[in-house]
C-alpha cells in the first residue's frame, strides 16, 4: 500500500519538472501547478509551452495574481507587450503584488512611454517605498530623457 506508494513517489521526485508533470496527470485543473509547471517551461526557454500552461491557469483561476503575472512574463519574453501589460495590471490590482509593479513599469519603458512609465512609479512608489527596482526603474528614465 503506502509504502509502494511511497517508492512510486521518490521516483516521481528526479527534478521539479517531472513532478509536477506526474502531478498535473492526477490533477489537470490545478492552477498552481501549471502555474509552477509553466514557470519551469519559461525558465528554460520553452516559452510557447510556457505560455500555454500560463494560460490554462488564468482561465482556471483569473483573479490569481501570481499566474496573471506570469503570463505576462511570459508574453513580456515573446514581444507581445500589449498583452503583457494587461496580465501585469491584473495581477498588480489582484494582489498587490510587488513584481507586477515592476513588470508594469518595465512594459512601459520598453514602449518608450515615459511620461505615463515616471508617473506610475511614483503611484507605485507609494505602495513600496523602498523597492529598489522601481527606484531603478525611475533613475532610467531619467537618464533616458536627457
Amino acid at each position: 500500500g503506502f509504502t509502494w506508494r511511497t517508492y512510486e513517489r521518490n521516483d516521481d521526485w528526479r527534478d521539479e519538472e517531472r513532478l509536477l508533470t506526474r502531478d498535473l496527470i492526477y490533477q489537470p485543473d490545478s492552477f498552481a501547478i501549471l502555474s509552477q509547471l509553466g514557470f519551469i517551461y519559461n525558465r528554460s526557454n520553452r516559452a510557447d509551452q510556457a505560455c500555454e500552461l500560463f494560460k490554462r491557469s488564468v482561465e482556471l483561476a483569473p483573479n490569481w495574481w501570481i499566474n496573471t503575472n506570469n503570463l505576462g512574463v511570459c508574453l513580456f519574453s515573446k514581444g507581445q507587450l500589449d498583452e503583457a501589460k494587461k496580465y501585469f495590471k491584473i495581477s498588480a490590482e489582484n494582489g498587490n503584488y510587488h513584481l507586477a509593479y515592476e513588470n508594469y513599469a518595465k512594459v512601459l519603458i520598453q514602449q518608450k512611454d515615459y511620461v505615463e512609465a515616471r508617473k506610475f512609479i511614483n503611484w507605485a512608489l507609494q505602495s513600496f517605498p523602498n523597492n529598489p527596482v522601481l527606484a531603478q526603474l525611475l533613475a532610467s528614465i531619467r537618464d533616458a530623457s536627457n
